[in-house]
């Protein structure tokens, strides 16, 4: 299918991709009760365990005696599912993923503009600079293989934060340079408005997220 600039659309996707020229391919209108489902896979998963565990951490025990050892059994249930590594060739797994990616894109308006969208070849591999992380990476849905906005499948991309310190994380240069990847450069506008948040300011926490090397951030707003 053709836009009014002559130039081609593909159908029956996530996104409209224009083969010639500078490409944009913005998020379609895809369904909003699908897009709602994809936020509370993701979001309301997180927020599940979190609730969950202060609930067996605090409330629990001291309410009821009786559930003191469930609730222990259910913390340690999810800290061991933490500790083991997912398995990524789970097909249950691999499609809720896939879900997500694709109708997460309804929720937000994600756009994506790529320079020379012909110049990126399918067989070929590259190294994707994504700034900023923010609180969870959503623009880097429009570029994961279900969105069908890139040629690209199996797409890994390293996120960092928006003040990039090249001089002390040449790590992804170093990956784009052994292996002869070209390395392309990418920033989300907007990114950091998808949620409030807000950075508890204490000396205990920010040692400990030292050295996890994970800030504890508490942050809100819709489905989130």
């Amino acid at each position: 299918m053709k836009d009014d600039d002559g130039r081609e659309e593909e159908e029956g996707t996530s996104a409209r991709v224009f083969r010639h020229g500078t490409t944009t391919a913005a998020g379609a209108s895809l369904s909003l009760a699908r897009a709602v489902a994809a936020l509370l896979l993701w979001q309301g998963a997180i927020h599940f365990n979190v609730a969950l565990a202060a609930a067996c951490a605090f409330v629990f025990p001291a309410r009821v005696a009786m559930l003191h050892d469930r609730s222990c059994m259910v913390l340690c249930t999810q800290l061991f599912s933490v500790l083991v590594p997912a398995d990524g060739t789970s097909r249950f797994g691999r499609s809720i993923a896939r879900f997500i990616c694709k109708h997460g894109l309804g929720y937000f308006p994600v756009t994506l503009h790529v320079e020379h969208y012909e110049a990126f070849d399918p067989q070929g591999a590259y190294v994707f600079g994504y700034e900023p992380h923010s609180i969870m990476p959503f623009g880097a849905w429009a570029l994961t293989e279900p969105a069908s906005c890139m040629p690209l499948p199996k797409m890994k991309i390293l996120t960092s934060s928006a003040a990039a310190f090249i001089k002390s994380r040449k790590g992804f240069v170093k990956i784009a340079m052994q292996n002869g990847c070209p390395l392309v450069p990418i920033f989300c506008f907007g990114q950091n408005d998808a949620y409030k948040w807000w950075n508890p300011d204490i000396k205990l926490l920010t040692r400990i997220a030292t050295a996890l090397k994970s800030i504890p951030v508490i942050y809100w707003g819709k489905f989130g």
